[in-house]
């Protein structure tokens, strides 16, 4: 009686055979490989550079738009303590402000590319270098018999990051209190 599996054993030693023989991978093999490595290694590079762009972008325009309202904090902190306002061209907003013991007159203005602000003898930019206003406003609404005066600033804002200007709109409202000064 004939073995029914001496053939297959021939061809699986055959192959053992051969394959104790090669011991590495072949050029193509290593060449397919390391093109695999190098272009995986080339976009994951690539995204990693785009994201810590993408971040430089994101934190310095936040650091303008934070320039900019800490700007028109201030501003809004003044305007609800003064009386007396005017602004005769829309661009310029003065009115009196209660700074020790007196009434002291303060100019808020849109010039230069900037929010200026005058204030007993010194004028100076609210808003660092790279920030540049475009445009800005006050409206006035004046008191009446059934509201309080309002105050409203618009500003558009362009900075620059690297080579790319980026702009935004920026509002706010201020109501000003009614102060009243009571002397002993």
């Amino acid at each position: 009686m004939k073995k029914p599996y001496t053939r297959y054993k021939i061809q699986n030693t055959r192959y053992n055979y051969l394959r104790s023989a090669r011991k590495g991978f072949t050029l193509i093999e290593v060449l397919v490989a390391m093109t695999i490595f190098v272009t995986t290694l080339i976009l994951l590079s690539q995204i990693y550079v785009s994201a810590m762009r993408s971040e430089r972008v994101a934190y310095a325009l936040l650091q303008n738009e934070e320039a900019v309202r800490y700007a028109l904090d201030t501003m809004s902190k003044t305007i609800r303590m003064g009386k007396d306002f005017t602004s005769h061209d829309g661009t310029t907003l003065s009115f009196k402000y209660y700074y020790k013991g007196e009434w002291q007159p303060i100019i808020y203005s849109f010039e230069d590319n900037t929010i200026k602000r005058s204030f007993m003898g010194t004028t100076g930019p609210l808003l660092p270098e790279d920030t540049k206003i475009t445009s800005g406003s006050f409206d006035l609404q004046p008191w009446t018999n059934i509201s309080q005066a309002l105050i409203k600033i618009y500003a558009k804002v362009k900075t620059k990051v690297g080579e790319r200007e980026y702009g935004f709109d920026i509002q706010t409202a201020v109501t000003p209190r009614t102060v009243f000064h009571i002397n002993d």
